[in-house]
C-alpha cells in the first residue's frame, strides 16, 4: 500500500480533512505514528471477526457513568466522524466532575494531528491533580 500511494495516500486514507492531514504530513514523527496504526490492523480482513464483535459490544454498553469517582479528562475533536462529539458531551455530563476539552475541527486522529495540544491538556490536568 505504501509503495502504491505513499505516506500522503495513507494519511489521506486515515484523516479525511486536508488541514488535519497537513498537521501530520508536516511532521515525520506524526506520519510514522499514523502509519504504525494502519499496519497494526492490516490487513483488515484478518481483524473482521474482532471488529464485528467490538461493534456488537459497543451497542450493548451500559456503563454506570454516574458512579465514576476518579478524575476524568475527556479530550475529543469536534469533527470526529468515527465517534460523534455528542458522545464526549454525554460523558462529560454523566461523569461527576469530568473535564471536557474540545478540539475544534479535529477528527478521530487528533491524538496525532493535534498531539501538542493533547499533551499540554493532559499535562495540565495531571499537574492540577498533583497540586
Amino acid at each position: 500500500l505504501k509503495r502504491v500511494v505513499g505516506s500522503e495516500g495513507i494519511i489521506e486514507l486515515m484523516i479525511p480533512d486536508a488541514a488535519n492531514q497537513k498537521l501530520v504530513l508536516g511532521n515525520p514523527s506524526k506520519t510514522s505514528k499514523i502509519e504504525s496504526i494502519l499496519w497494526s490492523f492490516w490487513p483488515p480482513s484478518r481483524r473482521q471477526v474482532g471488529t464485528d464483535n467490538d461493534s456488537q459490544q459497543f451497542t450493548n454498553l451500559n456503563l454506570p457513568l454516574a458512579d465514576i469517582r476518579v478524575p476524568t479528562l475527556i479530550v475529543h475533536g469536534t469533527a470526529d466522524i468515527n465517534v460523534p462529539f455528542s458522545h464526549a458531551e454525554l460523558l462529560a455530563e454523566k461523569i461527576p466532575h469530568a473535564v471536557l476539552h474540545a478540539i475544534p475541527e479535529a477528527d478521530h486522529m487528533m491524538p496525532f494531528s493535534h498531539e501538542e495540544e493533547v499533551q499540554a491538556v493532559l499535562g495540565e490536568f495531571l499537574k492540577e491533580l498533583d497540586d
